[in-house]
């Protein structure tokens, strides 16, 4: 079982009994019983759901269903863009030092899911979960706090319907070279590579989405 049939069998598990946003899982040994998993498996499936948002896990209390995301249509797709401009080559320059083999092994897992993703809606999911795990390989809870903004702001209307109209194969498949070359950037602990493979993304995204470049 890999992590992807981990993450929905976890999924599926929560639909089932009736858990709703802010409920929360029973214990890892509990779940590894009920969904007849190792441990290993369900620790993968729950951090490719973490970093899709779809749950929270702290210390101490335990693992939530997430909150549903609030305050995102505030936020303009040309102002979320800009702030990513200039927040993500950091935290990719940063992630490079800091991620874990684990960490790339959960990056690498998303991105072949999101490659091999069947409908544009479930290819933005992942896209964003790609961005949210290299932001959680920092392994620095005010950056991952910072980050949740934007992952907020991916979730609303407005910037869904603009990455609806800019959909298309061609923008699908430049969208996942770039994700390509920054996830062999970070393998090869190349700050510089994953730095420019962001700043490139980004404006690819911006020319896509808004018909500018980024200023």
């Amino acid at each position: 079982m890999d992590e992807t049939q981990a993450a929905g069998a976890i999924r599926e598990y929560c639909s089932e009994n009736g858990l709703d946003s802010g409920d929360r899982l029973p214990p890892e040994r509990t779940l590894v019983d009920l969904l007849k998993m190792s441990r290993t498996q369900l620790r993968r499936g729950l951090a490719r759901l973490e970093a899709e948002r779809v749950i929270t896990r702290t210390v101490g209390r335990g693992t939530f269903l997430a909150q549903p995301t609030i305050g995102a249509e505030d936020m303009s797709p040309q102002d979320v863009l800009v702030v990513r401009s200039l927040l993500e080559p950091a935290i990719v320059k940063l992630a490079v030092a800091t991620a874990t083999q684990t960490d790339l092994s959960i990056i690498q897992e998303i991105l072949e899911a999101s490659e091999r993703a069947a409908s544009p809606d479930e290819w933005e999911r992942l896209d964003a979960a790609l961005h949210t795990a290299i932001v959680k390989a920092t392994h620095n809870s005010l950056i991952v706090d910072l980050y949740d903004r934007i992952t907020k702001a991916r979730s609303a209307s407005v910037w869904g319907e603009l990455k609806r109209k800019s959909y298309s194969p061609k923008n699908r498949a430049a969208y996942e070279h770039h994700h390509q070359t920054i996830v062999q950037a970070l393998t090869r602990r190349d700050h510089a590579a994953a730095e420019a493979g962001v700043l490139e993304h980004l404006r690819f995204v911006s020319r896509a989405m808004l018909g500018s470049d980024l200023t």
